[in-house]
């Protein structure tokens, strides 16, 4: 037996503590097979750089408990991430971090922690880091790109998506049509209890399908369908993956355990089928006038656009519009069935606003308060990004005294905002009266941050809210909505916060026949 004694930092960096790392080995070293051999050498190069690491300096606390090469890992995987990131912020405080692999990973936590970070600070917190879908992009899209390149390619998606917008007849026009499908769909299983994950996803494709790609791709075509389960697939299979951005010797394991390569393989059907419609949308020519689709901005906006760059970002926003939004609706759906009386005073107010037989229109949002306090509250209490997407430290720097050094990836937890006591009384309650004042007008926080602020406020924002705002206000005035369960709806996180599967009932309103 060989035994390896070293003197390691302990995690908090507050102080030393002597730890005995024992390798067992064979009788003779000579004779080690190969996985004895492979375990030795891991081992000894994990210890052999632990010894030689300087002084830390006043680095965020983490928990105590720290494994080789895996650091915190098993702590991650004990719970929910949400439950365990509250739990760590109770004990170590607003700012803390993870060791994973060979990263530093420092959560952040608190309205004033999180604006410091990425308002006041924006340049320094705002990057991507590197991963294993960014190689895959090869420096393409707007997800994971940084730089020049992204800030001229969010120009490009800003002017397009404000040209959407601005004229809200365009935008309205495509999601009237996309209500008048989904309406049809709930109508053919005359109130019969169903899950409505599919139908929602039908309807909200074909808007995100139009304003991204155009009219070009035929949304009722089996082909633009696998289009859209590949992507809902690939978010699935990110959330597994993304663990190979912090121990990446797993991605030569012999098996696909992590779904890298289900990973690839999505990744490639899905631009392929984007590559098919640029194709599809030259043939037939760029239409004069303003562009009527992100695609088309791209192509008619460069005189020899970068193809590969016009796919990536087509299919970020694609996949971004779809999966959140779908994700939001069968939120919404699940509060409507958990709180009847939300749902009857929302139709009351849908009512007295719209004429029967009228579709919402944006336009009517100042006559129905209450179902925009709604769409505030469904967001802020189901938050389906509840830690955004993984950021990292540009450079060496200080954060609330503490050191973040350069190369760090960094978490911010949007959740502790939209859920902490000190900004929502009763943040676990259901309640849309807190975004509506004595006047009977809303009001929004300044921690009411569900699309996040800074330089990468989420994009589609304001085509989000559009989908949410007249689907909901569509559906609870041609139905009431009910479950056969009164229990809560679980959720999980994945890339997103998904509520679990269920079934609702679709009962139509006497006043709707």
């Amino acid at each position: 037996m060989c035994i390896v004694q070293t003197e390691l930092l302990d995690c908090n960096g507050c102080g030393y503590v002597n730890l005995l790392v024992m390798v067992i080995v064979l009788d003779s070293v000579v004779n080690m097979d190969v996985t004895t051999g492979l375990v030795f050498t891991l081992v000894f190069l994990v210890v052999y750089k632990l010894s030689r690491r300087g002084p830390k300096r006043n680095l965020p606390p983490c928990p105590p408990f720290c494994l080789p090469v895996v650091g915190h890992l098993p702590l991650l995987a004990q719970r929910d991430l949400l439950e365990t990131f509250t739990l760590q912020r109770r004990k170590l405080g607003d700012i803390y971090r993870l060791e994973i692999g060979s990263t530093t990973v420092v959560v952040i936590s608190s309205y004033r922690l999180l604006h410091t970070a990425f308002v006041k600070n924006a340049d320094i917190f705002s990057d991507r880091p590197h991963s294993i879908f960014m190689e895959l992009c090869k420096d393409n899209g707007i997800i994971l790109l940084n730089g020049p390149k992204w800030k001229a390619q969010r120009q490009t998606i800003l002017k397009n998506f404000r040209y959407f917008c601005s004229r809200t007849t365009i935008l309205e026009a495509i999601i009237h049509k996309q209500i008048h499908r989904l309406r049809d769909g709930i109508d053919a299983v005359d109130g019969q209890a169903i899950d409505p994950t599919q139908l929602l996803n039908e309807a909200i494709s074909s808007v995100v399908g139009e304003v991204t790609i155009g009219q070009v791709a035929d949304t009722n075509s089996d082909e633009f369908k696998t289009f859209v389960n590949d992507n809902n697939n690939i978010v699935h299979a990110t959330a597994k993956a993304v663990i190979m951005d912090f121990l990446p010797f797993l991605r030569h394991l012999p098996i696909d355990l992590f779904r890298h390569a289900k990973c690839e393989q999505l990744y490639f059907k899905t631009t392929s089928f984007v590559r098919r419609m640029i194709g599809m949308r030259r043939q037939l020519g760029l239409e004069k006038g303003e562009p009527r689709d992100l695609m088309q901005a791209y192509l008619k906006g460069h005189d020899e656009p970068d193809e590969e760059q016009v796919i990536q970002t087509v299919a970020d926003m694609f996949a971004a519009g779809l999966e959140t939004t779908v994700s939001t609706l069968r939120w919404g759906l699940a509060y409507l069935t958990q709180y009847p009386e939300v749902q009857t005073r929302l139709q009351q107010e849908v009512d007295h606003a719209l004429p029967p037989g009228t579709l919402p229109s944006m336009a009517d949002k100042q006559a129905m308060p209450y179902v925009e306090a709604f769409v505030m509250e469904l967001l802020r209490h189901a938050d389906v990004a509840p830690v955004g997407l993984l950021h990292t430290a540009t450079c060496d720097t200080t954060l609330d005294g503490y050191f973040i050094p350069k190369g760090s990836t960094i978490i911010p937890n949007i959740d502790s905002v939209l859920k902490d006591p000190n900004n929502y009384k009763n943040p676990y309650e259901f309640n849309p009266d807190r975004f509506i004042d004595g006047e009977g007008k809303v009001f929004k926080p300044e921690t009411f941050i569900p699309f996040f602020f800074g330089k990468r406020l989420c994009i589609g924002e304001q085509i989000a809210r559009t989908n949410l705002t007249l689907f909901l206000t569509s559906l609870v005035q041609r139905y009431t909505i009910t479950r056969d369960s009164s229990d809560p709806i679980q959720g999980t996180l994945n890339i997103t916060y998904c509520p679990a599967d269920f079934k609702v009932h679709f009962h139509k309103r006497e006043t709707t026949r």
